[in-house]
């Protein structure tokens, strides 16, 4: 086995609970993080009907930051956005909040990201309906961190390249396939949409500025409208594509296993970027995970337009398509697991590794009686 993220973490779990300035959340993760696929959690005994393999499988603490609990979730989210997504080609768009802005996003995360991505769909919604009459399908998805795990707020967005008219029950193309919009617009839309945005919650007391200077001062502070970055590439490819890629950015934490080079008794070294890498202590790395903690309860993955929840529109587009011809199936292969033939797919974990078949929980034993948490 390589090395593993949980494992640089829970050396300095109990150094880092020590520490005053951590929030609920993050005391959470750590927590969690410690147990999680440990006996502390309780677990099961899984047997295979055919060789009579035991196995013994604990539970996961199932915190959508932890390294351990994000890959079976992505398989299941790919799997259910494959029934709701267009099989059309579809654009990548990433907007970035300036640096200036960064600090009132560690004070005031949850309004702030989510004035983010508020802004995101409806500069992309709006210039949809703008240029083409039509409504588009997006998807934006929250991320906060670089490749040294830096923070860097921005927001990663997968947009449909054709729209659906309701008026006419029709798909309009954009004009040219290989462009999105002129990036000039979509710097000057995103940047109205955040100020507006800010405006509004500085005049309502949610958020406070640096050394209480007014908002108009604040606002010339900050970057003229064509150095905010916002980047779009082409469209993606096929269908199956666009799932794969959108599916890496979804249920990303931070940073894989895949990118640990190597982990000693002081420092941790990982993969960054043109094969260069970074070398941190455990203290340092374990501090930089920590501060892409997102609130509890905020929803860092957003659909607007034709794949908001409930949209009516994407129920018409999605039957005016021409349903692709089924292909054979051979009686005699293996069946492939869907969207439409299981409502779960059976997690690696749960499969016998020499009969290839789902294992039976022969008993389960509870996790241990834990005493009251106190601060260390």
């Amino acid at each position: 086995m390589g090395f593993r993220v949980v494992d640089v973490l829970r050396r300095v779990v109990a150094a880092i609970l020590r520490k005053d300035e951590l929030g609920s959340e993050q005391r959470r993760l750590l927590c969690s993080i410690r147990d999680c696929r440990t006996p502390a959690l309780g677990g099961e005994v899984l047997v295979c009907p055919k060789c009579g393999l035991e196995k013994e499988v604990f539970h996961s603490c199932r915190n959508r930051h932890c390294p351990n609990c994000q890959a079976q979730t992505q398989d299941e989210w790919i799997a259910a956005r494959s029934v709701a997504m267009l099989p059309v080609p579809h654009f990548h768009a990433v907007f970035t909040l300036p640096a200036h802005l960064r600090m009132l996003c560690k004070i005031y995360p949850a309004v702030m990201y989510d004035l983010l991505l508020r802004s995101c769909g409806d500069v992309l919604i709006e210039l949809g309906k703008d240029t083409l009459g039509a409504v588009l399908g997006v998807t934006v998805v929250l991320h906060t961190w670089t490749r040294d795990l830096a923070y860097h707020v921005h927001a990663h967005c997968i947009v449909s390249a054709v729209g659906w008219d309701a008026q006419t029950a029709t798909f309009k193309k954009l004009r040219n396939g290989r462009f999105l919009f002129p990036q000039a617009r979509m710097k000057a839309m995103f940047r109205a949409r955040v100020l507006r945005g800010l405006r509004g919650l500085v005049q309502q007391g949610v958020v406070a500025l640096p050394n209480g200077v007014p908002f108009s001062v604040f606002e010339k502070s900050l970057p003229a409208k064509q150095k905010w970055v916002v980047h779009a590439q082409a469209p993606l490819g096929r269908f199956e594509h666009v799932l794969a890629y959108l599916g890496r950015y979804t249920h990303r934490v931070g940073i894989s296993n895949s990118r640990l080079c190597d982990v000693s008794d002081a420092d941790v070294t990982f993969a960054t970027r043109d094969g260069k890498t970074c070398t941190l202590t455990h203290l340092e790395f374990a501090l930089r995970f920590l501060q892409h903690v997102l609130p509890s309860g905020l929803k860092k993955i957003r659909h607007y337009g034709l794949y908001a929840a409930g949209s009516k529109q994407r129920a018409l587009a999605l039957a005016a398509i021409q349903p692709s011809p089924k292909p054979k199936v051979n009686p005699a292969a293996p069946t492939v697991v869907t969207p439409d033939n299981a409502k779960r797919p059976a997690w690696r974990e749960r499969c016998c590794p020499q009969c290839d078949i789902p294992l039976l929980v022969a008993f389960h034993f509870p996790r241990p009686a834990r005493a009251a948490w106190r601060p260390p």
